[in-house]
């Protein structure tokens, strides 16, 4: 079992940054320095009773993990106005920090990882169309799923 709750946190970095240009605009900046690249996709968003958007979710997050991880532990935490102190206090911001800090950020990017890999695992699972005989007898069912399978594993 995971120890973390990475539906949650999937959600949360959506909505931290959904409805607030001046976060995204700050995390843009840092994501342009660390990330040595312009690239304004922001964070998808997550709905847990679709687990098919779990693993673009987790791929976005980890492709931004660096500038997520330095604005969400650095630059928030040492910002002095009165906009980031009413940020840190909100439960949103608490989880997601949990998450991000130093000494769970190795474990926590291994979750995402290990989320990711497991989708994509499942994901030549779901390309897989079993063909049944039309008759009692028939391999040509047979035939066409080993070819799929063939196809697929590539």
């Amino acid at each position: 079992m995971l120890a973390v709750d990475m539906d949650d946190f999937f959600t949360d970095v959506f909505k931290f940054f959904q409805h607030t240009t001046a976060r995204r605009e700050d995390v843009l900046e840092i994501r342009i320095n660390l990330d040595n690249g312009e690239d304004d996709l922001f964070f998808k968003r997550h709905v847990n009773a679709r687990w098919l958007s779990t693993v673009p979710v987790a791929k976005r997050i980890l492709q931004h993990w660096p500038s997520l991880r330095e604005y969400i532990v650095n630059f928030l935490t040492k910002d002095k106005s009165q906009a980031s102190k009413k940020t840190v206090e909100t439960e949103r911001f608490k989880r997601m920090f949990h998450i991000l800090r130093n000494s769970n950020y190795r474990k926590n990017k291994a979750q995402i990882e290990l989320i990711i890999f497991l989708g994509d695992l499942n994901r030549i699972f779901m390309k897989i169309t079993i063909i049944t005989p039309a008759k009692k007898g028939d391999l040509s069912g047979n035939r066409a799923t080993a070819n799929r399978w063939s196809t697929v594993l590539k």
